[in-house]
């Protein structure tokens, strides 16, 4: 029915029964979250700083005599599958907002930049207008002088003939 088998365990109240670890320290109460002992609370070793890091005594000890059974079970085990897949579609969800976060922050960039270019475009557009009419006066004024070359070419001609 269910395929979990991790052995996660979550730190739940004090100890309440005056219990000890093998390091004389009370032993703290965890819960288990094993598919065969899920909800189960048993006693742990708090640990404590040692020269090489964070040391334990293993200290093992069950709170909760009785193993979990029956439809109290099945509950445990039906839950702990709803949590995680809740948990599978939250983390899926958050990665969709972020991805629409990141794209619409690209978008917003987008406008920006469309408008920029727009405004880049009308000024190139009046450029290009003001060189086209440069461009008809400048023709305008070389088949003017290029007439007046050739009437005054035909003219000194003309006189050259008639002297």
């Amino acid at each position: 029915m269910f395929q979990s088998t991790n052995s996660q365990s979550v730190t739940s109240s004090d100890n309440e029964n005056g219990v000890l670890c093998y390091c004389h320290r009370p032993a703290k109460i965890v819960r288990a979250w094993t598919r065969r002992n899920p909800g189960r609370r048993f006693y742990s070793c708090i640990g404590r700083r040692g020269a090489n890091g964070w040391v334990s005594c293993k200290f093992f000890d069950w709170f909760d005599k009785e193993e979990p059974h029956g439809w109290q079970h099945v509950a445990l085990l039906e839950a702990e599958q709803t949590i995680k897949e809740q948990k599978a579609e939250i983390e899926g969800l958050k990665n969709k907002v972020r991805t629409q976060t990141h794209h619409s922050a690209n978008a917003g960039n987008s406008n920006a930049l469309v408008d920029i270019l727009k405004e880049r475009n009308e000024v190139l557009e009046r450029e290009v207008l003001i060189l086209r009419e440069r461009s008809i006066v400048l023709r305008n004024v070389l088949v003017a002088s290029s007439v007046g070359l050739v009437v005054l070419v035909g003219g000194v001609m003309a006189k050259w003939k008639c002297m």
